[in-house]
């Protein structure tokens, strides 16, 4: 599949599970309605939406298959990743350059979509390509 079609699907999914995250998100928060801190229910919710992701993503923009547990680890190393750098720019550029938050994270945003869409193609759903290497004494 073309890296540009790749990227409009990984756009137009990413987004419903942007919109998916944050309602499961909220959700809980009202599930729980103050019993567990938000930094616990983010986590849960974090975990669901990170499920919900790797299942979307993995059929509709990448179609792979085989691999699920190796590519659902990945998927969570990537995801992860991306939630790193994106508060290590965000902080860069509120703290560091004094940009307004809403404006940073603006700006920071289209950056880490890109590394996270690179990331999820190069590693979390890569496949080689071309004949499987011949092991010396096993049978093709």
């Amino acid at each position: 599949m073309a890296v540009t079609e790749q990227g409009l699907r990984y756009l137009v999914v990413g987004s419903a599970n942007f919109v998916f995250g944050f309602a499961c998100f909220a959700a809980l928060l009202l599930l729980f309605d103050g019993a567990l801190d938000y930094r616990i229910v983010f986590c849960i919710a974090w975990v669901i939406n990170v499920t919900e992701a790797f299942v979307t993503t993995r059929l509709l923009v990448f179609k792979a298959t085989g691999h699920v547990l190796r590519d659902y680890l990945r998927f969570c190393v990537v995801q992860g990743s991306s939630a790193v750098l994106n508060l290590a720019c965000l902080t860069l550029a509120v703290d560091g350059l004094g940009l307004n938050v809403i404006l940073a994270q603006a700006i920071v945003l289209p950056v880490v979509v890109l590394a996270t869409f690179l990331g999820h193609r190069w590693f979390s759903f890569h496949r080689p390509h071309g004949p499987r290497p011949h092991l010396p004494g096993h049978a093709d």
